[in-house]
Order: structure tokens, then C-alpha cells, then sequence
């Protein structure tokens, strides 16, 4: 169709602005874009409708239409339903490039401008373009949260495209319905319009959230090939909410590099050489089923289309959470203030979730304190660890709320307990064990930034809390059954050290997450003993090897939670006297001293059953443990010196 037909369409009420004597261009196709670099989508003859979200500056103007004109674009029309009139700049960079310029009326939607060029072109090509804008006006019209799942449904209906949309720690946003594979995860439905989908995580989706993300941290070009039980996916990252582009993955969400255009190779990694790649930790990506080596172009676009929709439909998500953040935040700051406890469990109560216990209608909740480090790079921003932690809860049932507070002193290490804080310890302590170099000692600020899905999350750079409402009944409290007193139901340390677990591969040699969980309590009054007892925990798991470490409650009563207040002087002096001797023999003749010595203490000192566990015969259990004894200087018959090597193995 020519370029006039256009403005001779009155429910278009299109209005040229630049290009009078290029009207009777041929108009081929139609593409929507926001996209800051879109040449590798385009092949030349189509009307751009662009939204101008792009446009920052009067320079973006001449590059945006420079690399239209070099692809023999026909027209661009600007919409103004949020910018307005199109720039100046813009106006004028059309005119030199002699690239029509058109305007869309906010009255006037991209969809209809869209089908009626396709109505208008080709039947053998609008087939594959009517179907991405059918997905696109369900996407603008469906109810919050059902959007992309709707795109998704149709995709899969009439295209036999299956893909679903998934986050870095393996949880499924969206998905095809009953179409979804059964180890993927199923995604249920809203339980009403404006309330965020409910998801879950499944094993499939956590294979290929750490495939994504070990392929983005090497720097490989997307999409990533994957498989998971025995079916083939191709990974494609989703740009990030309210900056399309994303700027990690210029000039498009990194389908198919296209090296014989510029931009259209991946962009060097700053993950390498040991650094964690934070921003890796909050974000999405799409699982799409198939070999991508088979698409066509068209099945490309479409794919990138969907990308772009998922953005768009994570910045909606992200806003809706906007109210629950601002109430997470002043919950939080009440908590570590030591505020009145009426005030408190009002605004707990505002969440929707009242705490107290369940046979009087209340709501167990427990709190988790979370940190990052990296060491010799700088820590998380705010707005990463809160996304990564609500990410990891974002499947539990009831609103979980996340955030920070300015925290005083730290205290001095001591068992934290529900009825009464230990003395010198004051809510807001930040501060890790010693033997995690990097770690974040001091709290940030927080952040007021936009958000996610469905917990409520606020952090500042040190420190990110999460108060997480438990299922009725699955709890049971310490007044109701002491012998159960700590036990969490289904999120336990074990539980959420599992979920973080897929972030292992975007932190690099350096990065590392550190959690600590309390016992659930069902009085607000008691909600502050709970943040004590979850950021002891963490100082705990901070003692760990390892680059997820979570620690609970129940781990706070015993010999480990002496290991945090250990001096750094203290830890250097058992690991150079205990540990270090026997890694280094091990290291120069193969041996296996060290596993042989925690075996030994393990067992209580029984040559029998330490012998049986390692597969050796107990004379040769007994040269290992002489020749430890030998380069230590230490007697294993000795409590005194089991307790030494006990400590000094955990502080490794």
C-alpha cells in the first residue's frame, strides 16, 4: 500500500508532519517499536509506530532516524499519547534524512494503525503480524496480571509457540496454562482482577534460570540453548521495566545477533574475572521451547515482541507494588525503632495478614534478614537485593514484607531469644561475622524505587528484612506446642537457601547472599526478639563456605552461635595452627587429611565407624590420624584438642 493511504483513512486521523513529496512510498509492513537501536528488526519498507520513549535527548533524534533511513523504512508516526507532540529535533532530523513523519492522535491506538496496514498488505505475511497485535491489544486490555499469560495462551493455540516467562531464580511469572510441560510449574490464576498472578517454581524452571544466567554472566550471545528433561528451550532476556531498551542488552533483547550490523554483537560482561553481576539477580528471561536455529524472521520478531511485552508487563506489576512498599517501609522502620506495639500491629494488620495466633484468627509471621557481599567489588544496590529477595518469596501465600531500616550499634554476640533481647543488642544490627571479607558492614539508605511482584520489599545497601506472614496452621507456636516452638512450616532456611540458590551463578568468585530465619511468633511484642534471632542467624551462615548461605533459628542454641563473635586475630590463628598444615599436605600428595579429620569428629572419636564411612581399613584411619596429630602438634585422644579442630573446621 502507498504511504498516502494512510492519510486518507479518517479513523486513523493520522496527521503528516514531515514528507509531503515522499507519499507515494510503498508501506510493506508494520512495526512497533521503542526500541532505542531497532535496525536489526527491520528489512526495509515499514511504518515504525514509536511511542518516543527512546527520546532523552535532541541527539537521540538524528541516530533513532538516521538508522530508519538507512533501513528503507517508509515512515515513521510518533504517538502522542504520552510525549505529545513529536520535538523539534525530531521534527528536523526527519527532514534532513527525508524520512516521512507522521503523528497518531492519543484517540487513536498502534493496534488499529497496525491492522489496518496488514488488512492492506500481503495476506501471506499478515497471518504471522495480525496474530503479535492481537496479542498486543490483549495484553493492553486484559485484567492486571493476566496479559502476558493471555499473549502467551495464544501463542501457543495458534502459532504452536510455547514459552513461558521466567525469573532468575527459577519462578514462573507466566505461562501457557495447561499447555505448560509439568516440571516447568503451573501458573494459577488471579484470584481477582487487580491482584497479581500467583506463581510457583518448579524443577525445570530453576535448570534454566541457572542456565540464563551462567550464559549472561559468560557473556555468551542470546538466546541461550538449554534443555531440561529432554525438551529444548532457547533463553531470551527480558529487557528491564521502564528502560526499553535495556541497556545490557542494546540494541534489542539479544535474539539472534546479527554481526553485520552494528550492535548486533553481545556487549563484554562485567561479570568476569570474579565479579558478581547484581543486576543479573533481578531479572526475567523467556523459556521458549524449541531449537531457536529453526526460527524464521518473522518467528525472531515475534519473539522479541514478546520480550518487550513481558517488560511492559513487569514495570505494571512493579508499579502496583508501589502502596505495599511504602507500607513495608514504615513497618519495618517501626520494628527496628522499638515503636508502641499498637502502632506496630496496625500496620501489620494493613497488610492484610493480622499476627496472632491461628485459633483466634491471627497469623503467625517470622522475620529474615538478608545481606550481599562481594569481596574487592562494591555490594548490591539497594533496589538488587530487595528484587532478588522478593523474587525468592514471591510464591508464598499472604503479603511478605521486605525492607530496611537505620540500624544503631551492633551488639555483642549472645543467644537471641523471643522473650527478651540480649543485653547490649538493640534492633538494627548489620553487622557479619568477620570472616566474610567484602561484607557490608554498615546499613544503606533506602530506597524508594519502583518494584516487582507479589511481596512487599523496600532495602537499603546493607541490609534487606522480610517479615513473611505464615499459612494458618502451619505453624505452630512456642505457647501452643513448645517441642514445635520453632518450627517455620514449609520456609525454613533450608527452603529459602534453595530458592537463592539458582543466583549462585551471576555472583561470580567474590558475590555472596547471606540469610538468617527466625521462629515464627504470634504477638507483635514479640516480633522484635524475631529480628534479633534472624540477624543472629545470619551472622551465623555468614561463618559458612560458600557463595548461598542461610541459617535459622534453631541453630542459635547451639556451639555456632559462639563462631561470629570469634575475632578475625582468633580465626587466623586456628586456621594457620589446625587447617592450614593439613590443606597443604593434602594439596601436595593427594591425600584427604581434612575429610578424614571431620569424619573422625563426626563420629565421636570411633575408629570403627569413622573407618566404615571413609571405606579404609582402621590401621589406615589410624596413620591419617597420626600424621595429623604430626603436623599439628595436637593429640586427637585430647577433648581439649577435639573441641580446638571442631572450632577451627567450622570457621574454615
Amino acid at each position: 500500500m502507498r504511504l498516502a493511504a494512510l492519510l486518507e483513512e479518517p479513523a486513523l486521523q493520522l496527521r503528516l508532519v514531515v514528507g509531503a513529496e515522499e507519499l507515494d512510498r510503498a508501506v510493506r509492513s508494520v512495526m512497533v517499536t521503542d526500541l532505542r537501536n531497532p535496525g536489526r528488526y527491520l528489512r526495509g519498507g515499514e511504518l515504525v509506530l514509536s511511542g518516543l520513549r527512546w527520546h532523552s535527548a535532541p541527539e537521540d533524534s538524528e541516530e533513532f532516524v538516521r538508522i530508519l533511513a538507512e533501513c528503507g523504512v517508509a515512515a515513521l508516526a510518533a504517538g502522542e499519547a504520552e510525549v505529545g507532540p513529536p520535538p523539534q529535533d525530531l521534527v528536523d532530523a526527519c527532514r534532513r534524512h527525508r524520512l516521512p513523519l507522521l503523528t497518531v492522535p492519543e484517540a487513536v491506538a498502534f493496534a488499529s494503525v497496525s491492522e489496518f496496514v496488514i488488512r492492506r498488505t500481503s495476506a501471506e505475511r499478515a497471518a504471522d503480524l495480525a496474530a503479535v497485535v492481537e496479542r498486543h491489544r490483549m495484553l493492553l486490555s486484559a485484567p492486571f496480571g493476566g496479559g502476558v499469560a493471555a499473549v502467551l495462551r495464544l501463542l501457543a493455540a495458534d502459532l504452536d509457540l510455547r514459552c513461558w516467562v521466567l525469573t532468575a531464580t527459577g519462578l514462573c511469572v507466566a505461562g501457557p496454562g495447561d499447555q505448560a510441560p509439568e516440571p516447568v510449574a503451573g501458573v494459577h490464576p488471579a484470584e481477582a482482577p487487580g491482584t497479581p498472578v500467583v506463581s510457583r517454581r518448579g524443577p525445570t524452571g530453576v535448570r534454566l534460570a541457572r542456565a540464563y544466567l551462567d550464559a549472561e554472566y559468560s557473556g555468551r550471545p542470546a538466546p541461550h540453548p538449554a534443555r531440561s528433561h529432554g525438551r529444548s528451550y532457547a533463553l531470551v532476556p527480558v529487557p528491564a521495566p521502564g528502560n526499553l531498551p535495556n541497556p545490557r542488552n542494546l540494541p534489542d533483547p539479544g535474539i539472534l545477533p546479527d554481526p553485520s550490523r552494528p550492535g548486533g554483537r553481545p556487549r563484554p560482561r562485567p561479570g568476569r574475572a570474579g565479579r558478581p553481576d547484581w543486576r543479573l539477580t533481578g531479572d526475567w528471561f523467556l523459556a521458549v521451547e524449541g531449537d531457536p536455529a529453526e526460527w524464521s524472521e518473522q518467528r525472531v520478531r515475534l519473539v522479541g515482541g514478546v520480550a518487550e511485552l513481558a517488560a511492559a508487563e513487569r514495570a505494571r506489576r512493579e508499579e502496583h507494588r508501589l502502596p505495599r512498599r511504602r507500607l513495608a517501609r514504615q513497618v519495618v522502620t517501626l520494628l527496628a525503632a522499638d515503636a508502641d506495639p499498637a502502632e506496630l500491629a496496625v500496620r501489620v494488620a494493613a497488610s492484610g495478614a493480622r499476627i496472632g495466633h491461628p485459633a483466634a484468627g491471627g497469623t503467625p509471621w517470622l522475620v529474615i534478614s538478608a545481606t550481599a557481599q562481594a569481596t574487592g567489588f562494591p555490594a548490591p544496590s539497594a533496589d538488587a537485593l530487595r528484587d532478588l529477595l522478593e523474587d525468592a518469596l514471591a510464591d508464598l501465600p499472604g503479603p511478605v514484607l521486605v525492607g530496611t531500616a537505620t540500624p544503631p550499634a551492633p551488639p555483642a554476640p549472645h543467644a537471641a531469644t523471643r522473650s527478651a533481647v540480649p543485653a547490649g543488642a538493640t534492633a538494627g544490627t548489620t553487622t557479619d561475622a568477620p570472616t566474610a571479607p567484602g561484607a557490608p558492614t554498615g546499613p544503606g539508605t533506602p530506597s524508594p524505587s519502583a518494584a516487582t511482584a507479589p511481596p512487599l520489599t523496600v532495602s537499603g545497601g546493607g541490609e534487606c528484612l522480610a517479615l513473611v506472614p505464615l499459612p494458618g496452621g502451619s505453624d505452630t507456636p512456642a505457647e501452643a506446642a513448645p517441642d514445635d516452638a520453632r518450627d517455620t512450616g514449609a520456609l525454613d532456611a533450608g527452603a529459602l537457601e534453595e530458592r537463592l540458590r539458582p543466583l549462585e551463578n551471576a555472583l561470580g568468585a567474590t558475590g555472596r547472599l547471606i540469610a538468617g530465619v527466625s521462629g515464627a511468633v504470634v504477638d507483635v511484642e514479640a516480633l522484635r526478639g524475631a529480628l534479633e534471632e534472624a540477624r543472629y542467624a545470619r551472622r551465623v551462615a555468614a561463618t559458612r563456605p560458600g557463595r548461598v548461605c542461610v541459617a535459622g533459628h534453631d541453630e542459635l542454641a547451639s556451639h555456632v552461635l559462639l563462631l561470629p563473635g570469634a575475632s578475625e586475630e582468633v580465626r587466623r590463628s586456628f586456621r594457620r595452627s589446625l587447617v592450614e598444615p593439613l590443606e597443604r599436605y593434602d594439596a601436595q600428595h593427594r591425600s584427604e587429611l581434612l575429610p578424614t579429620l571431620a569424619a573422625f569428629l563426626d563420629c565421636d572419636g570411633s575408629w570403627t565407624r569413622t573407618a566404615a564411612r571413609l571405606h579404609v581399613h582402621v590401621n589406615t584411619l589410624r596413620y591419617r590420624v597420626s600424621r595429623i596429630e604430626r603436623l599439628t602438634g595436637r593429640d586427637l585422644a585430647r577433648l581439649e584438642d577435639k573441641v580446638d579442630f571442631f572450632l577451627a573446621l567450622r570457621m574454615r
